[in-house]
């Protein structure tokens, strides 16, 4: 049987000053690794400030790092995470059809254990790093976002062909490819990005939860995924369907968890 837990854990975000001051060199790998993440995702495109034009440069939002003490659902402490993240409040809205993303509801996460449990079904869970990194920015939006002085240096540290463009404030203006956590749309680039990759491997949406995909193999066994956000439930009494889930998604993103077993950490 299937034990999947909700117990909350308060989580604090600290600034990347109050984070360093706590952690240490665990802070410093953490934020290190998040900007080494988002560089090979090709999230941004450096650019020079003063070769845009006025209004351009009228319209570049900020950026802000903030770090996360994580711990498992059964209380201890499981490491410190970096996230970089957009000034979506500074972008203008006007621009989108569509803002609103889907996740899986919370009833639908309870019966699709429920039926694991009576079906005797497997469970895996998967987490997606960097998940909106690999949704590209909607046709047509162009956003310029820049890094601070601290984040400037940080990064000329770790990958010096940035010096070229930090500009007179200390600070790195980018061009956004990618869909950098706190960018309007984000989220719902991702789910489309997400839903397509399940689609071409005829996964069938659900009528009564977007979220919740289901696929047929000939002998009527089915596989069953749950979305909130990058995080998956998967269910099925068929192991090697589990499995080709895993190297779907693998191929896709390239940087995924993979958690198997009996108890299961899903949503916290």
């Amino acid at each position: 049987m299937c034990v999947t837990q909700f117990i909350g854990v308060v989580k604090q975000n600290l600034s990347v000053k109050k984070a360093i001051k706590l952690h240490g060199s665990d802070a410093d790998t953490a934020i290190q690794d998040e900007l080494q993440r988002v560089h090979a995702k090709k999230t941004w495109t450096p650019k020079h400030r003063l070769d845009l034009t006025h209004e351009k440069r009228k319209a570049i939002i900020r950026s802000s790092m903030f770090l996360r003490e994580k711990y498992f659902a059964s209380g201890p402490y499981e490491k410190l995470k970096a996230r970089i993240g957009a000034g979506g409040d500074q972008q203008d809205r006007q621009l989108y059809d569509d803002l609103s993303s889907p996740t899986v509801a919370t009833p639908c996460v309870m019966v699709v254990a429920a039926i694991a449990a009576h079906e005797g079904r497997s469970v895996i869970t998967i987490d997606i790093g960097g998940a909106y990194l690999n949704a590209t920015m909607p046709t047509g939006v162009k956003v310029h976002m820049k890094l601070d002085k601290q984040l400037a240096v940080i990064l000329v540290a770790m990958l010096p062909e940035y010096a070229k463009f930090v500009d007179g404030r200390g600070q790195i203006t980018t061009l956004l490819n990618k869909c950098l956590y706190g960018c309007i749309g984000a989220a719902l680039q991702w789910y489309k990005d997400m839903k397509g990759t399940l689609l071409g491997d005829k996964f069938v949406e659900n009528p009564y939860d977007m979220c919740v995909f289901n696929k047929l193999e000939d002998t009527g066994r089915q596989c069953t995924a749950t979305i909130h956000v990058d995080d998956l439930k998967v269910t099925s009494v068929n192991e090697k369907m589990l499995e080709a889930m895993a190297d779907l998604l693998r191929k896709a993103y390239k940087e995924i968890k993979v958690h198997k077993g009996k108890l299961h950490d899903y949503l916290g």
